[in-house]
């Protein structure tokens, strides 16, 4: 009776958890909040379908900011959120994917001629 009840409790989970959003301009997974009681979420990451390695401990919140994970640049990455509380965790909400963007290329590029030498600056968050 008891495995009966956790079954259908984690299935309330997945249903609930409906789905994540992740926006280019700010990159944040957004979820939308279980109704049942949630101790926290928990994000399942990694860089196929269906394998998550990766996982961060979010707390009890509904959103996070893709720029407390370390990704690398130029790659997709693939997403899963699941809830839980004292009884396990509930099933993989909706799956998401987040390619992260290649690096800049320099900005004000400028050279010089010091001492019979070339040398070239640029900028890229940072002078170099």
């Amino acid at each position: 009776m008891v495995q009966k009840i956790k079954t259908f409790f984690i299935t309330i989970f997945l249903i609930i958890i409906s789905s994540i959003h992740v926006h280019a301009s700010d990159p944040m997974l957004k979820w939308d909040a279980s109704t049942e009681n949630v101790s926290g979420y928990i994000i399942y990451y990694g860089l196929s379908l269906e394998n998550y390695p990766f996982s961060e401990d979010v707390g009890n919140v509904t959103q996070y900011s893709l720029d407390n994970f370390s990704l690398s640049e130029g790659t997709t990455y693939y997403f899963v959120v699941r809830s839980y509380n004292a009884t396990g965790e509930s099933g993989d909400s909706n799956m998401t994917t987040y390619a992260v963007p290649p690096p800049l290329p320099p900005e004000g590029i400028s050279d010089e001629v010091v001492n019979g030498e070339r040398v070239m600056k640029w900028h890229r968050g940072k002078w170099y």
